[in-house]
């Protein structure tokens, strides 16, 4: 970040939102609008990190992972 961008932007997350906001659009609604996209697709992420946990649990690595609960990272490759 440069110093005029430092003097603008207190922060990254500022500098990011930035990009994604034109006039007549604040950033309050653009992280109001974000929310509310994470709550309506929540439910779908929720089912399907649950179906591959359960699918991966049950095939994949058999008595190595837990039904229930997180993934371990090296499993999904990150």
């Amino acid at each position: 970040m440069s110093e005029i961008d430092a003097e603008v932007y207190p922060d990254m997350g500022k500098l990011w939102n930035a990009y994604y906001l034109f006039d007549g659009y604040s950033e309050d609604q653009f992280k109001a609008d974000i929310e509310e996209i994470w709550q309506t697709v929540k439910p779908l992420y929720e089912q399907l990190y649950t179906y591959v946990r359960r699918i991966l649990a049950e095939n994949v690595y058999p008595g190595q992972l837990q039904r229930y609960g997180r993934l371990p990272a090296h499993v999904l490759g990150t």
